[in-house]
């Protein structure tokens, strides 16, 4: 979602209307971060517009979102890796994040409703939004 929020369009909407807290972990934003310049290679559209790595770095910065380093929710990161490791382990961090704040999941990924938090999918936060 954060980088789909870099270039606007529904995921930038939600992040930018305000009301709402978002966060993430350090983990995901640095994984983000590592998909720049290959987003850039694979779909050129976008360096034909004119973007460049520094632009989409600074756009990714720019992002409403608090982000949090692990020690942040590393009492609930057993768990989450616990139950997460048949699912998709590198979500483990997001999932304790959540865990740890009671939060809701933005993710268009179906494993996180199978693990009994609340996970909304982008249509799912734009209806909530629109309500």
């Amino acid at each position: 979602m954060l980088l789909a929020a870099c270039f606007g369009g529904r995921a930038g909407r939600i992040l930018n209307r305000g009301g709402l807290r978002f966060i993430t972990t350090q983990f995901t934003q640095d994984e983000a971060r590592e998909k720049i310049p290959q987003l850039l290679e694979d779909k050129p559209k976008y360096r034909q517009a004119g973007l460049t790595e520094q632009d989409l770095f600074l756009a990714l910065d720019a992002l409403p979102v608090d982000v949090f380093t692990r020690y942040h929710y590393k009492s609930h990161a057993a768990e989450a890796e616990k139950q997460m490791s048949h699912i998709d382990p590198k979500d483990a961090e997001l999932f304790a994040l959540a865990l740890r704040f009671d939060a809701v999941v933005w993710s268009n990924d179906p494993h996180f409703k199978k693990i009994g938090i609340t996970c909304w999918t982008t249509e799912e936060m734009l209806d909530q939004i629109d309500d």
